[in-house]
């Protein structure tokens, strides 16, 4: 092997291994994988991590194998037709939990690879995309509306275990620790039009968000968005890949405690994400019951819906009132 190919070759892993989570198959146009006939014993990155399957396109399509995480390498630029590369694609979105496609940067004597960038958004997906000259890298989940292009094993490890911050019997389920109910009234105000950043908290955007909106709920716990993704219609193998609920139970109502029924509006996005690292302008922001330290950088450019005075009676503070 070569200097430069070894360089090459390394290069990519550490790009390949940040997005992985879970179980990984890995497709390639032969198997052994071999990019040049003078390395007849490259094994793809099965050589970096030794639980990787492995496959080829034709024992790809021939089965119907779920795995949490499908990689796709670089298939279109070593000949595979597009109409084969969309094939592929569009089993591996229906086969797992995350996409990866790793490809050689297109040049005069390689195909154009917009059909991905299409496909991705085709799917209602977002992307994380890389190109660090001899590669491209999309890295995408397959739950829309649930989006966490960012998911791999450590960002798993890391958040998965956090959940609502006490243990109460009217609020929090007892098993799953997530919000199942919520403290706030209804809303008794039209909404402003646009985007609308809803915390999901106890679950009141369910019964609020409207048509006309672009509605983006999104929770600091992880296991939250997952269960607020579960509630949307993501396929339960795949949620249940990041937390099962089966024991969840929502009881009954508790005095000022209720549990939000969904409206029928689908949300356009479900994101972890914490109110803290928030950044958009122009928007009109739910903040639930957060303390205003937690949003108040949001406040002089959008328009917030609070429920802290009086408390659990949301009330809608216009921008230009906000500073």
């Amino acid at each position: 092997m070569d200097d430069n190919y070894r360089h090459q070759i390394r290069s990519a892993w550490p790009f390949v291994s940040n997005e992985l989570f879970g179980s990984v198959c890995e497709v390639a146009r032969r198997v052994p994988r071999s990019c040049r006939p003078s390395i007849p014993d490259s094994r793809c990155f099965q050589q970096h991590r030794e639980d990787i399957i492995n496959v080829s396109v034709d024992q790809f399509l021939s089965s119907d194998d779920r795995y949490d995480t499908i990689l796709l390498h670089i298939l279109s630029g070593e000949g595979a037709p597009k109409d084969v590369v969309l094939e592929v694609l569009n089993s591996a979105y229906s086969r797992c939990l995350k996409v990866v496609v790793l490809e050689h940067s297109p040049h005069s004597d390689l195909p154009d690879l917009e059909f991905i960038r299409e496909f991705i958004e085709g799917q209602g997906e977002l992307c994380r995309y890389f190109n660090w000259g001899r590669n491209l890298l999309w890295s995408f989940t397959t739950m829309a509306p649930f989006h966490i292009p960012q998911l791999n094993d450590d960002y798993y490890q890391r958040h998965i275990d956090n959940v609502a911050p006490v243990k109460h019997p009217s609020w929090v389920d007892e098993n799953t620790f997530v919000y199942a109910h919520t403290s706030e009234s209804n809303l008794t105000f039209d909404l402003p039009n646009g985007t609308i950043w809803w915390v999901i908290g106890g679950g009141l955007a369910y019964e609020n968000m409207c048509e006309g909106n672009h509605n983006i709920l999104f929770d600091s716990i992880f296991r939250q968005a997952v269960y607020c993704a579960k509630i949307y219609g993501v396929p339960t193998w795949k949620t249940d890949k990041l937390y099962c609920f089966d024991d969840l139970v929502v009881r009954p109502d508790f005095p000022q405690w209720r549990v939000a029924t969904v409206n029928g509006v689908k949300p356009d996005s479900i994101r972890h994400l914490d109110l803290r690292e928030l950044m958009c302008k122009g928007c009109t922001v739910y903040t639930s019951t957060v303390e205003r330290p937690y949003w108040k950088h949001l406040a002089f450019d959008n328009n917030i819906i609070e429920s802290l005075a009086p408390r659990n009676t949301p009330k809608l503070v216009f921008a230009e009132k906000n500073h």
